[in-house]
């Protein structure tokens, strides 16, 4: 689709492909988002056997979920330095290089030796891979999203900001997919031993092919007009904490709903089947395979929701939806039939997804342009630290304290959904923003005067 209107701002004419740069944001956060949950549902299925085999079960899955929030921690750190440089520089070159980044941890992962061949030294290696994935995904995430937002059309901002979003079911279809299929085609011992690899060192293709895509994409015009007109903050980060304090806060109360409901519904969940529950584990993962196709669609269609409704308010919903699945999907899961299992990931799922739709149109539009990277990226990845990074080992030791019961589980997810509802509540409502504009400015009806960024001296 050929957008040959005008910029953003609905001022600036330039011809740019809308489609070609957001299926390149599409395509690099599917290759992202498949790398980084790869290992999650590795960490749940075989690394407490590959790299804590000292341990007994329980206590090897909670250290293996260990690891896996170390990918978390290193996030915010990622968000930093990367959107940083995203509001200095350009959106563009960081979404190059942490795509690289991602690329190479997760290929190496799939090459580093087992604890019983090296010892200690595995699961070291393994937690410095899994952060340098971190530290990739936190300019990632951020990144893609505010490149494709600022090349959209005004009126179809949710719509064309939720589609790079879609590398995360697809990514985790993807990665599900690869390794239910080696699962089903060879033993539980060689699975163990070195069919989990396979698709870990497959991404390294992806990621060339990645690479090639985004190296076509133009700069966003949103950020070029900054260059033009020499409004780029020298120091974004500092501008940021100075001028939006409130609002960061309610971004990271707003994402905790995502984070905290994908996390449980994605990697406890598996862990929770075939441990607690002793389902096959090919039952696990064709059920998470099949709730994520479906969630594509309904990411898109709540991002072309919030066009038409308003992004406040589809938000609430998905968040308000979150808390009141809660129970009802631990009842579903306990029954172990997979027509119910399946019901119950798509009925929490859709809460996630209702939220993650117009999140990239929503948190874009609350930010100026000059912090906007930074802005979208930091309160992403500080939320996803507090609730993501802990949420499957949390759920894990919880069940285990309550003898398998969920029930303390399902109360934490119910809590977390009206937090995020009410942060949603708090926020204003964006869809009408002119994205090239401070947020502080103010502009006359004749168009006359207009706000100027704050900018750092030089």
């Amino acid at each position: 689709m050929k957008n040959t209107d005008k910029s953003p701002d609905g001022s600036t004419p330039r011809t740019i492909s809308t489609r070609r740069v957001v299926t390149a944001s599409a395509f690099g956060s599917t290759i992202e988002y498949y790398d980084f949950f790869l290992y999650g549902t590795a960490a749940a299925l075989v690394f407490p056997s590959v790299f804590f085999p000292t341990f007994d079960p329980v206590a090897g899955t909670i250290l293996s979920f260990g690891t896996f929030a170390v990918g978390f921690v290193s996030r915010p750190l990622g968000a930093l330095v990367c959107g940083h440089y995203g509001d200095r520089i350009g959106r563009k070159a960081m979404l190059m290089l942490t795509l690289l980044m991602m690329g190479l941890s997760t290929a190496a992962i799939g090459l580093l030796p087992s604890y019983d061949s090296v010892g200690i030294a595995a699961p070291l290696l393994l937690i410095t891979m899994r952060f340098l994935q971190g530290f990739s995904f936190g300019g990632e995430l951020g990144g893609a999203a505010v490149m494709a937002v600022e090349h959209a059309p005004k009126g179809k901002r949710g719509f064309w900001g939720s589609i790079p979003y879609v590398g995360s079911p697809i990514g985790q279809a993807l990665s599900t997919a690869l390794l239910l299929l080696i699962a089903l085609a060879i033993s539980d011992d060689a699975f163990v031993a070195w069919g989990w690899r396979i698709p870990f060192v497959a991404s390294i293709v992806m990621v060339a092919i990645g690479l090639y895509i985004r190296v076509k994409v133009m700069e966003t015009p949103v950020f070029e007009e900054l260059k033009r007109n020499r409004e780029v903050a020298k120091r974004p980060v500092l501008t940021l904490l100075r001028t939006e304090p409130r609002q960061l806060l309610l971004n990271t109360g707003l994402h905790l709903g995502i984070t905290v409901t994908f996390f449980m519904n994605s990697v406890f969940i598996v862990s929770y089947m075939t441990t607690t529950l002793e389902l096959p584990r090919s039952l696990a993962l064709t059920t998470v395979l099949i709730a994520n196709v479906a969630y594509v669609a309904i990411q898109v269609a709540a991002g072309a929701a919030s066009d038409r409704f308003g992004r406040r308010r589809v938000y609430m919903a998905g968040a308000l939806w979150a808390a009141a699945m809660a129970f009802p999907y631990f009842l579903l899961i306990n029954t172990g039939s997979p027509v119910l299992i399946t019901l119950a990931l798509l009925l929490l799922g859709t809460s996630i997804y209702v939220m993650y739709g117009p999140q990239p149109a929503y948190f874009s539009e609350l930010f100026s342009p000059n912090v906007r990277f930074t802005a979208f990226a930091l309160p992403v990845a500080v939320a996803t630290v507090i609730g993501g990074s802990t949420a499957p080992m949390f759920a894990t030791a919880l069940t285990g304290w309550a003898d398998g019961r969920p029930w303390g589980v399902a109360g934490y997810l119910a809590a977390i959904g009206l937090l995020t509802a009410l942060c949603a509540w708090a926020s204003r409502e964006t869809r009408d923003v002119d994205l090239t504009k401070d947020r502080h400015a103010r502009q006359e009806e004749d168009g006359t005067q207009s706000g100027r960024l704050e900018v750092e001296p030089r």
